[in-house]
């Protein structure tokens, strides 16, 4: 018998996120196919009209499927109101396939999968997984065709199961991630790559699976990876990619083993990493091998230049030799066409306002050549509220040791008895001037991962740059330029509408 399954995805209306394709749900499509059930993915169906979504159902969808599945990558950080439209787009979604082909499991995953935990979604989800969850949704799928029990929730809520094992007998390493040409993708899209999972570190504010890994589990084999690179070149054309992996030079065992496979590929390929500065700093051999192997986007979580506030949280280099590295890379070892973009988080306990305010003078410097820097407010939710919350941080899990606490029992707006910053709100405020300033000084848009982010939907005007035009021009000309292309909302529209049309009215019997 054939089975088949439907998988959809969502990118919200956001100028920042340039209708950039979330591809996490492609690694579940690539296990679905691989044991023989036929699978479609579907982006951007928060951009359908019910009318059409019910029409992609009726499309995609018979007797003989056994899953609709909802990827959740990034809806906690939506706006608001973008949230609730997701939300309610899915529950569409659900209700017109319980109400029409009961027989079919409806399932979440991804970081805000539990999102779904509402009394509205009672009845109309049956399962979600949380973190890497091959090692549950695989065995939920061959209980569907009829092989072996249904895998043991974790958890239940509202009639939801809730599954979350990281452990068990799927191998990532020898793993692979396959398109179809069903899946309309084409060759300037930018593909997320898994070159490896976890994360070697434990920083306090942090809560993801696998954090505290040891250094060499989890790695792709680069065999594997290479022929993987291969395939999706050959057959689309993909030379860029955003490599997920948590911590990308986390030894320099790895980073020389993916210069090999890179560097050995019949293409040139370009990425955007995580990457962490005192790792570089500590092994300098990683800087050249990144730039030479296609590094072009660089993204340290410096999170404090206060190294009272960056000693807590695990990340204790001294501030001036993280600033001194940082303009080094840029103007000695990896030059301009290697985009750095720094995180900074706002809030921190023993960072106080002088301290705010030197870091605010250097997104202002103009001797200060960072491409971008991305601040943003500190969150801990009350570990209290948030269920099923499988992953606590060290913050969450010891809070009263790091003074935090929540008012009336709030999931979200944590004080702080150790200061100088007592409040999210008070966070807020000093993030709203840091936002001021990033902007003064032209820093949102270029450095990380944003230009390969970018890069599908400006590559599908008439006449569009190259990527390595993109790479030559400096933060103020990337700006201006990239603010024209989000103020030119037809582009987008008709970006979406045409990968619509090809989902509805074209793809049909494409392999």
């Amino acid at each position: 018998m054939s089975y088949n399954s439907l998988l959809l995805a969502a990118t919200p209306r956001q100028k920042s996120y340039y209708a950039s394709k979330n591809f996490g749900v492609h690694r579940v499509a690539a296990e679905f196919r691989s044991r023989d059930v036929d699978t479609q993915v579907v982006h951007y169906f928060n951009r359908f009209t019910d009318t059409e979504l019910k029409d992609l159902v009726n499309k995609y969808c018979n007797a003989n499927t056994v899953v609709v599945g909802f990827n959740t990558m990034f809806w906690e950080n939506y706006e608001d109101g973008e949230k609730e439209y997701v939300l309610e787009k899915a529950k569409t979604v659900a209700t017109y396939v319980k109400t029409n082909l009961p027989h079919v499991k409806v399932i979440v995953g991804g970081p805000s999968c539990r999102l779904f935990l509402k009394d509205e979604f009672e009845n109309l989800i049956d399962a979600i997984f949380e973190g890497f969850s091959e090692n549950d949704f695989i065995k939920y799928i061959e209980h569907l065709k009829g092989n072996g029990l249904c895998p043991i929730p974790n958890k239940s809520y509202n009639s939801i199961d809730v599954y979350n094992n990281i452990y068990g007998s799927f191998d990532f390493s020898t793993s692979t991630t396959l398109y179809t040409k069903k899946d309309c993708l084409h060759s300037t899209d930018v593909p997320t790559l898994e070159v490896g999972r976890g994360c070697i570190f434990k920083c306090k504010f942090c809560a993801f699976a696998l954090n505290g890994k040891k250094k060499f589990d989890y790695i792709k084999d680069p065999d594997i990876l290479r022929q993987e690179l291969i395939h999706n070149y050959e057959n689309f054309g993909f030379t860029n990619y955003i490599l997920s992996d948590d911590t990308f030079n986390d030894s320099t065992y790895k980073i020389e083993m993916l210069h090999r496979v890179f560097t050995s590929l019949p293409f040139d390929i370009k990425f955007a990493s995580y990457l962490r500065l005192d790792l570089l700093r500590a092994h300098p051999e990683q800087i050249p091998l990144l730039k030479e192997m296609g590094l072009v986007g660089a993204f340290f979580g410096i999170e404090s230049f206060n190294y009272e506030s960056a000693k807590l949280i695990g990340k204790g280099l001294d501030p001036d030799i993280a600033k001194e590295m940082l303009l080094d890379l840029k103007a000695n070892r990896w030059g301009n066409k290697v985009k750095i973009g720094v995180g900074l988080i706002v809030g921190l306990p023993y960072e106080d306002y002088k301290s705010h305010e030197r870091t605010q003078e250097w997104i202002l410097d103009e001797n200060n050549t960072v491409d971008q820097v991305i601040p943003f407010p500190l969150g801990v939710t009350n570990p209290n509220n948030v269920k099923p919350q499988p992953w606590d941080s060290e913050f969450q899990k010891n809070a009263d040791t790091y003074g935090f606490y929540w008012p009336n029992n709030d999931s979200i707006r944590w004080h702080n008895r150790i200061g100088p910053i007592k409040s999210l709100d008070e966070a807020e405020r000093i993030y709203a001037d840091y936002s001021v300033n990033v902007s003064k000084s032209a820093r949102w848009k270029q450095g990380g991962f944003n230009l390969l982010k970018a890069y599908p939907l400006i590559s599908s005007q008439k006449d569009a740059p190259s990527l390595d035009q993109l790479l030559e021009m400096n933060r103020y000309q990337y700006t201006k330029y990239i603010k024209h292309v989000e103020n030119n909302t037809d582009l987008e529209t008709k970006y979406v509408e045409d990968y619509k049309k090809e989902i509805l009215y074209v793809n049909q019997t494409r392999e």
